[in-house]
């Protein structure tokens, strides 16, 4: 019945995200291409012909869609995670889920996995263009050329360390992301106290779980640094040495902290 649900809400993007998804690559070869022929020493004929055609108009339109259509992705992906909790939920589409065979955590899950889904399209997709616009401007070629060499370089030395970041950073950035739309759910779902004012409400209450996540952060940072002033912890000397073993535990470490944000943000949405 999860799948079920998840398949109900992923039918709800082929309008809004598809087009931007397709469009965003082709827009970035267009723009990198016509930047790299703008920007171009060359003295050929067929650079003098495409900036007399007006080569250095179409760069700027290009730029203009291109940046556009990718702030265009990531406010339709916020609006997203909002729009199908708040509507699927909290308003009239919320009658029928309730009605449903399921769990109400099955509900709440089902609207966080397709939210990630799309975060992580929407991601990639941002991702892939830039590098596409990279790789066809000669002027910027360099700099894909300078981070790959310098990765090379690092990765040959212990490629199982990087190899095992790489998966913590993915799983890193797959919790952070699942935390992040929790957060906005719990806010929603405390904004339903305002009756009157539920939008604010909801407003209200992002703020105050950021500010207290904020204080809560920093409370257990100075705890922490007070331990450390209280007691010669050898080990964690010998840890902060070992580079590679510190970034591992330090990756597990924001992994777990994102995973109890998340289960703190459930368990108050639902």
């Amino acid at each position: 019945m999860l799948g079920k649900l998840i398949k109900y809400d992923m039918r709800s993007i082929s309008r809004g995200f598809i087009p931007l998804w397709i469009l965003a690559p082709i827009v970035s070869l267009l723009f990198g291409l016509s930047a790299g022929a703008t920007f171009s020493d060359d003295d050929s004929m067929l650079y003098g012909l495409f900036l007399s055609l007006g080569g250095d108009v179409l760069t700027t339109v290009v730029s203009v869609l291109f940046f556009g259509i990718l702030i265009a992705l990531g406010i339709l992906t916020l609006l997203f995670i909002i729009q199908r909790f708040w509507k699927g939920l909290l308003k009239e589409e919320g009658y029928l889920a309730f009605t449903l065979p399921v769990e109400t955590w099955q509900l709440i899950m089902g609207k966080a996995v397709s939210a990630l889904l799309v975060s992580v399209v929407s991601a990639v997709v941002a991702f892939l263009s830039f590098v596409i616009l990279v790789l066809c401007m000669k002027e910027l070629r360099w700099l894909f050329s300078w981070v790959a060499e310098a990765f090379r370089g690092l990765f040959l030395e212990n490629p199982a360390w990087w190899c095992v970041m790489a998966v913590l950073a993915v799983v890193l950035f797959l919790f952070a992301t699942v935390s992040n739309i929790y957060r906005l759910y719990a806010a929603m779902a405390l904004g339903q106290l305002f009756e009157n004012h539920r939008v604010i409400g909801a407003f209200a209450s992002y703020l105050g779980i950021s500010v207290a996540l904020s204080v809560l952060t920093g409370t257990l940072g100075a705890i922490f640094a007070m331990i450390l002033a209280a007691f010669d912890l050898e080990w964690l000397e010998a840890l902060l040495e070992q580079g590679e073993i510190f970034g591992i535990v330090a990756m597990l470490a924001l992994i777990l902290w994102s995973a109890i944000e998340t289960a703190v943000y459930h368990i108050l949405t639902e």
